[in-house]
């Protein structure tokens, strides 16, 4: 019972996050076409209200609630109405098992008889299990370098640490602090020591590291869908682009120090590959190339010429607030277009009930033709 519960509750809060996902491509794509392309914030703000969004109807599917919203209709509704229509040529044993495929899967999954289920259920649970030992292990990575840095400042909500077992100044959090890591090498040149302190410091004005923390915690349910993925890549990308704009605009550095900064950092790491690799709970000062996204070096490139050529411009407070309505619109309706549907109306039962006949008639047949044949 408890792993049906926990299935059942996977595959609405993945296609939730499925539909979340699509509903800002379209929106962000609206963006692109206006010309807003280089508004950052705006589109860091849709995409957290996207994400908000989708939590709030996962809470509300996981309560039984999402029946309650009849303003978007379910997609077998529309299917079913199509196929009364005559729109849809296809038996109607075969669309009855399509609309209860996903009902028929759980089952099978639920049962454990199913080979191809049982494959299922342990590539799930293997990627699940897989996500939160590479948390484990970067959980460890950081508490060792946390432990063997010198602390230079320390404060109530920040402590600075200088470290030799990275080459990579980042952010992370505990409980109740936040700690800035900056490499041990970049000590002689105090120009890059300040600006990637300063940068890291901004992070945590924009409570970056703390989205970081609540995207990795939550991951491993959504190791295997990848609306998750492009959404947290489109954040950490975004995060990046706003901090650098925000930095140079509260500080004194040129663009010119500022990218030069960047890349001697990318340099370094570069050259010291062998030291610890933080993938995640971390906020670094120059990304890591990630797998299916660009290189590190697109990366620093898109950054460099993003606040080079920063655009100020921001859509209207009323459009802005349209889009949010949209997304929020367009996730509703994806999201409760596929979960699952309760309850029977007109057209349900009465495909149900020609299936069931189609169903019977060919048992008809096929015990004829038994009889016939023994004759």
């Amino acid at each position: 019972m408890l792993l049906e519960t926990f299935l059942d509750l996977l595959v609405n809060l993945n296609l939730i996050m499925f539909a979340s996902a699509a509903a800002f491509l379209i929106v962000e794509a609206c963006l692109t076409i206006l010309g807003f392309e280089k508004s950052f914030s705006t589109r860091l703000l849709l995409l957290k209200t996207s994400l908000g969004f989708a939590a709030l109807l996962t809470l509300l599917s996981y309560f039984g609630s999402m029946t309650q919203f009849r303003a978007a209709p379910h997609i077998s509704d529309i299917l079913i109405s199509q196929y009364l229509k005559g729109n849809i040529s296809i038996s109607a044993v075969n669309f009855d098992n399509l609309l209860s495929a996903r009902s028929f899967v759980l089952q099978a999954v639920h049962s454990g008889t199913n080979y191809w289920a049982n494959a299922a259920i342990f590539l799930i649970m293997a990627s699940i299990l897989g996500r939160c030992t590479y948390i484990f292990i970067n959980i460890v990575r950081i508490n060792k370098i946390l432990r063997n840095g010198h602390c230079i400042r320390r404060s109530k909500l920040v402590d600075i640490i200088i470290s030799s077992k990275t080459n990579i100044p980042f952010t992370t959090r505990g409980f109740r602090k936040f700690y800035v890591v900056v490499p041990e090498a970049l000590i002689g040149d105090y120009r890059t020591f300040s600006i990637a302190l300063g940068h890291e410091l901004q992070h945590i004005r924009q409570k970056d590291v703390t989205i970081e923390f609540f995207l990795v915690l939550c991951s491993p349910f959504f190791i295997l869908n990848p609306g998750f993925w492009i959404m947290s890549q489109k954040i950490r990308k975004l995060r990046e682009h706003i901090c650098d704009i925000e930095y140079l605009s509260r500080s004194q550095v040129t663009a010119f120090e500022y990218a030069k900064a960047l890349l001697s950092v990318a340099k370094q790491a570069s050259l010291l590959r062998r030291m610890n690799h933080i993938g995640s709970l971390s906020v670094p000062f120059v990304g890591h190339g990630k797998f299916m996204f660009k290189s590190t070096k697109s990366q620093l490139a898109n950054r460099v010429l993003a606040f080079a050529e920063s655009d100020n411009r921001k859509p209207h407070k009323f459009f802005a607030c349209s889009l949010l309505v949209l997304a929020s619109v367009l996730t509703l309706f994806c999201a409760s277009a596929f979960l699952p549907s309760q309850g029977w109306s007109h057209d349900r039962i009465m495909i149900s009930s020609v299936a069931n006949l189609e169903r019977l008639s060919f048992r008809n047949q096929t015990q004829k033709s038994i009889k016939f044949g023994s004759n």
